[in-house]
């Protein structure tokens, strides 16, 4: 069975560089069970005047799986970055995403927690 904890962040504006303006890069999924994914959504603006795209989207590992918005922003215009992480092995975890589009600076979305044994969320 497949559960996906879907995380909305809507926490405040958070510094990074580039076009793309997140409401927070850095969420904390808490304690999550083992081998259930788990998933959290990363809103964004495009905070230039210009169209932008992103045009790379890189984790630092193999645990994690990435959807995001694939075509040009416009100005002002939303998107998203969704992060799943496969919750596999048991203990604390962090993952980075980086994020590029065609235009100058990068945003480093960070995603963490603890994957307990789910015998140990029942109790």
């Amino acid at each position: 069975m497949s559960m996906a904890v879907s995380l909305s962040v809507m926490s405040a504006m958070a510094q990074q560089a580039g076009p793309l303006k997140f409401k927070t890069t850095d969420v904390d999924l808490h304690k999550i069970p083992q081998g259930v994914p788990a998933a959290a959504t990363y809103k964004f603006k495009n905070g230039s005047k210009n169209w932008t795209q992103v045009r790379d989207i890189v984790a630092d590992n193999g645990s994690v799986k990435m959807e995001y918005s694939s075509e040009p922003i416009g100005p002002g215009k939303d998107g998203y970055v969704k992060i799943t992480f496969n919750a596999s092995a048991v203990g604390a975890f962090k993952n980075t995403v980086t994020i590029t589009t065609d235009q100058p600076g990068s945003t480093a979305l960070i995603l963490h927690g603890t994957v307990v044994a789910k015998e140990s969320i029942a109790k």
